[in-house]
């Protein structure tokens, strides 16, 4: 279990205390073993042609990474937001290290869809084919379900477990929460 500690970062993630304050700072490798919240990004490019179909943007993570190396990945991940920083300006800054995507296409094509439970466990049947398929990263196989799900591709008539997938995709965490843009207080 500690062998995660040896994939050292050096990106601190915040935690945060039940009041939202941010008592400290842990490397990434190390967050995963508190059983704490944490935050991070998740942006899927696709395109959708004249006859409905849909194509994803997926990409292939660096054999050279600490964290899932080699798997397929999200257009655009970050696993930490950085106290103080809108999910928006991460998502700007990494499409455009991660994809060269420029800020102006971003900024006018980035919306809020979700927020994810990340510790959760999926039920769905496709996950496990998802997992199946390829070397999938597990938070990105949690976002590409949502994703199919949002668009209307997986539902309660061709999925049996489906009420239950998606409650564990939005569940509640029973753990201190930060308000992630506290100018909307």
């Amino acid at each position: 279990m500690l062998a995660i500690l040896s994939r050292w970062c050096n990106e601190l993630k915040p935690i945060y205390g039940s009041s939202g304050e941010l008592p400290f700072k842990v490397d990434r490798a190390a967050a995963p073993l508190l059983g704490v919240v944490s935050y991070g990004i998740h942006r899927t490019a696709f395109t959708c042609s004249d006859d409905g179909h849909i194509k994803l943007w997926v990409k292939k993570r660096s054999q050279s990474t600490a964290f899932y190396p080699g798997h397929l990945d999200n257009t655009v991940a970050s696993s930490t937001i950085p106290d103080g920083q809108l999910p928006l300006e991460v998502a700007i800054l990494v499409a455009g290290e991660e994809a060269t995507l420029p800020e102006d296409l971003v900024r006018s094509r980035t919306k809020l869809s979700t927020c994810l439970s990340s510790n959760c466990r999926v039920g769905l049947n496709l996950s496990h084919a998802i997992t199946r398929w390829s070397h999938v990263k597990p938070g990105y196989a949690m976002v590409a379900l949502n994703f199919i799900i949002q668009h209307g591709l997986l539902d309660g008539q061709n999925e049996p477990d489906f009420v239950e997938s998606t409650t564990r995709l939005h569940r509640t965490l029973e753990l201190p929460v930060k308000r992630l843009n506290p100018s909307l207080d």
